[in-house]
């Protein structure tokens, strides 16, 4: 992943590199947020925030939720292999989740292009 170079990131980059400082949650949160529009591994940087959050459903689904609205890149079939990496079980409920999205995001865009006709 390339170093990022926002003013926030040496906040987030303080907050990840201290031992102790950021539990698995928050961990989970601070990386999806510092590297959300930034070249690199997005399928490593996935399965690292996933395997923060394996544990909490509520918020692994939020993580997906994000992943699909936010990062580029994010296809279905790097989604799967991601989810599969840390929580295999929990697969085809997240894809479903993630599907939903990117047929809102759709309706959106359609929406958008109608109005402006």
């Amino acid at each position: 992943m390339t170093e990022p170079t926002q003013p926030h990131d040496k906040l987030l980059k303080g907050l990840l590199d201290q031992p102790g400082t950021a539990g698995p949650p928050l961990r989970a949160s601070l990386l999806a947020l510092r590297y959300s529009h930034r070249d690199g591994d997005t399928e490593a940087l996935l399965v690292q925030t996933f395997t923060d959050a394996r544990d909490l459903p509520s918020l692994f689904s939020m993580l997906v939720v994000y992943a699909t609205t936010v990062y580029a890149g994010v296809n279905p079939a790097l989604l799967r292999r991601a989810i599969h990496k840390v929580k295999p079980e929990w697969e085809d409920e997240m894809l479903s989740i993630a599907a939903k999205e990117w047929m809102a995001g759709c309706r959106r865009v359609k929406e958008l292009t109608v109005a402006t006709q």
